[in-house]
C-alpha cells in the first residue's frame, strides 16, 4: 500500500465512517497501545471498506516513521474539516480520548434526534401513499362514472359536486406530489450533501423548518465550543467549522466573521452584523467575553438549542399524525356527499318518475 492521491485517505468518508476513525484513534492513545499494530486490528472487525482501507493506510504510514500529527494531516481532505481540527487539538492537549468521547455524544445526539424526526415521518408518509391511491382508485372507478350518469340524466347538480368534479382531474397528480415532497423531507433533515440550496426552502416549512434551525444552531455550538475549549484559535474554529456546515447561510456567515475577528473586531460584535446568527446567541458571546468564558458560552448555547430542538420534534410528531388522519377523512368526507347529494335526488326523481 502506498500514499498516493487515490489512496483511501484521499476518498471521502461518510459521517460515521469520520467518527469511527476519530474513536478509534482516541481509543487506542487511551489505551497507550502501539497505534499502528492497534489500527490494524480494530480494522479486521469493521465492516466498513472505506474504514477498513482508511486505518490500514493509516498503519502503514506511522510503520514508515510518520507521526500521528502528519497522518492525520494527510487524512484532512478525507474527514469533515470540524472533525480533523477536533483531533489535531485533541492530539495537542493530551486530551484526545476525552475530545474525542465528548464529539461522538454529540453525533450520537443529533444521529437520534434525525432518527426520530424520519420514524416521526414514516407513518404520516405511509397514510400519503394510500391518501394518493384513494385518489387514483376513486377516479378511475367511481368519480368518472358518476359523473357520466348524471350527465346521461341531466341531473342538476349541487356546487360540491361540480368542484368534484373540476378537481379530480388533476387531483391524482397533485397527491403525488404531495408524497414527493414528504420523501424529500426526511432528506431536508438529514444534511445529505449537496442539498444544502434547498436550505432557503427548508426553513419556510412549518414545524420543520424550525427543528433544522434549532438542530443546526445546537451543532455549530457544540462545535465551536468543543474547539475553543482545546485552545483553537477563533478565526480558524470558525473556519474549520464553515467547511464542515450544511446551512449555506451559518457556513458564509462563519467566514465573514473569521475574517473580521482576524482584524480585531469582536467576536459578539461580528457575529451580530452578519445576522445569519440566531439572535439569542449573541448575549451568550457577550456574557462569554465579559468573563473570559467564551466556550462555556457556547456550551450554554447548545444545551438552549438541544432542548429546544427535542422539544420542536415532539411538538412535530404530535401534529402531524393528526394533520394527516384529517385530511384523508376530510377527502374520504369529500367525496361521498358530493357524490350521494346529486344521487339521492336522482333516485328521488326517478321513483317519483316512476309512479
Amino acid at each position: 500500500m502506498n500514499a498516493e492521491s487515490n489512496s483511501p485517505l484521499h476518498s471521502k468518508l461518510g459521517a460515521a465512517d469520520s467518527t469511527e476513525l476519530g474513536a478509534a484513534v482516541a481509543e487506542l492513545t487511551k489505551a497507550g497501545l502501539p497505534l499502528p499494530a492497534g489500527l490494524r486490528a480494530m480494522a479486521k472487525e469493521l465492516p466498513s471498506w472505506r474504514l477498513r482501507s482508511a486505518l490500514y493506510e493509516m498503519a502503514f504510514r506511522l510503520e514508515r516513521g510518520e507521526s500521528i500529527e502528519a497522518v492525520m494531516a494527510s487524512a484532512s481532505q478525507s474527514l469533515p474539516p470540524h472533525l480533523y481540527g477536533l483531533l489535531l487539538a485533541g492530539l495537542r492537549s493530551g486530551r484526545l480520548p476525552e475530545v474525542m468521547e465528548e464529539y461522538i455524544q454529540t453525533a450520537d445526539s443529533q444521529r437520534k434526534l434525525r432518527q426520530r424526526l424520519r420514524l416521526s415521518l414514516a407513518y404520516p408518509i405511509c397514510l400519503a401513499i394510500i391518501m394518493t391511491l384513494m385518489v387514483f382508485a376513486f377516479d378511475r372507478y367511481l368519480i368518472g362514472s358518476f359523473e357520466k350518469i348524471f350527465k346521461d340524466f341531466g341531473t342538476s347538480l349541487p356546487i360540491i359536486t361540480l368542484a368534484l368534479f373540476a378537481v379530480s382531474k388533476f387531483l391524482p397528480w397533485i397527491m403525488v406530489g404531495l408524497v414527493a415532497i414528504m420523501f424529500l423531507l426526511p432528506l431536508l433533515a438529514s444534511d445529505a450533501p449537496g442539498f444544502g440550496w434547498l436550505t432557503p426552502v427548508a426553513y419556510r416549512i412549518p414545524l420543520l423548518g424550525t427543528l433544522l434551525k434549532y438542530t443546526r444552531w445546537a451543532m455549530f455550538s457544540k462545535l465551536t465550543a468543543m474547539l475553543l475549549e482545546q485552545r483553537t484559535p477563533l478565526p480558524e474554529a470558525f473556519r474549520l467549522i464553515a467547511a464542515g456546515l450544511y446551512d449555506p447561510y451559518l457556513r458564509r456567515a462563519c467566514r465573514k466573521t473569521a475574517a473580521e475577528v482576524e482584524t480585531g473586531c469582536r467576536l459578539s460584535d461580528s457575529m451580530q452584523n452578519q445576522r445569519r446568527f440566531p439572535p439569542s446567541l449573541i448575549p451568550f458571546v457577550r456574557w462569554g467575553e465579559k468573563e473570559a468564558a467564551v466556550p462555556e458560552a457556547f456550551s450554554c448555547a447548545n444545551q438552549l438549542y438541544e432542548g429546544r430542538a427535542n422539544s420542536q420534534t415532539a411538538s412535530f410528531m404530535a401534529l402531524l399524525v393528526p394533520i394527516m388522519f384529517l385530511l384523508v377523512f376530510f377527502f374520504a368526507g369529500f367525496v361521498i356527499i358530493a357524490i350521494f347529494m346529486p344521487l339521492i335526488s336522482l333516485i328521488t326523481s326517478l321513483t317519483g318518475g316512476h309512479k
